[in-house]
């Protein structure tokens, strides 16, 4: 028996808040800023609130569509399906955020779509549930955006050695030409952190646009796209303002010592990466283009780089989907077995 329509709506969109609260909590698009301590901390979560909300609805859409659409066939996306990818994705976020782990929120909810393909061949007799040629451009970017991180970060910071820090004089020279590095750290981190929060919110209500089942709302339709957006905006914002600041120290603060210049080359290859893929549509992480545009920034400057953070948050990355498929198979397999549909 399928669920009433109008409390299938509350409870799509409330699951959905939970995994935009989820989203935020783990969020370290700034923590850059936080690394250098150019700004306080308090500061730095009231500016990224109202980033989040403004980039979610600004540059939200192609995203959503990409993960709502791309990913799974038609009759896989009815409610205890898409329900179980939210319930999954939702309860790893918020679980990692409060152990600061930055994972990955595009691979948690691609985690629990696989989950949900798998689920579907198993009780319909191995049909596939899964459009392939999606996940493939969805693991090419994964591939390749945090190479470009890399690459993009030691290129930036090798210009700024060669042709500006050279250029001051004295200890006083020095620290002015921070100071500008400073503000240009912070226009940075703002075109970051819109195109972060344009790319996340589809993992947050992206994928109830290709939601096929009866609703007094219907997913597909622009204007309520728009309102989902910003939901998923308002949502993420407030789960970096609760939860958020765990996260932030643990990257900004434990993995490189970083000056405003530092930061200012991290910062400038994230953008690049994250905001070309985002106008694209392609929903990557921005987790992994920090975490390695940061460690493009040690390699260029010869630095050590806090190696036992590292490897704890390439393991989390690496139970990510392991985890978020097994649960979502599990939540499918409870779901059905409450409300067989």
């Amino acid at each position: 028996m399928s669920m009433d329509p109008t409390v299938l709506l509350i409870v799509l969109l409330t699951l959905s808040v939970v995994i935009a609260f989820g989203i935020g909590a783990n969020d370290e698009s700034m923590a850059s800023v936080v690394g250098s301590g150019a700004i306080k901390l308090k500061y730095v979560l009231i500016l990224g609130v109202v980033l989040n909300i403004i980039g979610a609805v600004w540059l939200g859409g192609a995203v959503s569509g990409t993960l709502g659409n791309d990913l799974l066939i038609s009759t896989a996306r009815g409610e205890n399906y898409i329900l179980a990818i939210i319930i999954s994705t939702s309860i790893f976020l918020i679980l990692s955020s409060t152990k600061g782990l930055p994972v990955s929120t595009t691979v948690s909810v691609v985690g629990g779509v696989l989950g949900v393909g798998i689920y579907y061949m198993i009780v319909n007799n191995g049909v596939n549930a899964v459009y392939w040629s999606g996940f493939t451009e969805v693991v090419l970017g994964w591939v390749i955006s945090p190479i470009l991180g890399l690459f993009v970060s030691i290129g930036i910071y090798w210009l700024i050695r060669k042709f500006i820090l050279t250029r001051p004089k004295g200890l006083r020279g020095i620290e002015k030409m921070e100071q500008y590095f400073l503000f240009g750290l912070i226009g940075m981190v703002i075109v970051v952190s819109l195109s972060r929060a344009g790319n996340d919110v589809g993992n947050a209500v992206g994928i109830l646009t290709g939601f096929t089942g009866s609703l007094p709302m219907n997913f597909a339709d622009q204007n309520v796209i728009t309102i989902l957006l910003l939901i998923g905006g308002v949502g993420i914002g407030c789960g970096l303002f609760v939860l958020g600041r765990k996260v932030l120290k643990n990257v900004g603060k434990n993995i490189l010592s970083m000056r405003p210049s530092d930061a200012f080359a991290v910062q400038t290859s994230t953008m690049i990466v994250l905001l070309s893929a985002t106008l694209l549509g392609l929903p990557i992480s921005g987790t992994v283009i920090l975490i390695f545009a940061i460690i493009g920034n040690s390699i260029i400057k010869h630095t050590r780089f806090n190696k036992k953070t590292v490897k704890k948050i390439i393991y989390s990355w690496g139970l990510t989907i392991p985890i978020t498929l097994a649960a979502s198979i599990g939540i499918c397999a409870l779901l059905f077995a409450v409300n067989p549909i």
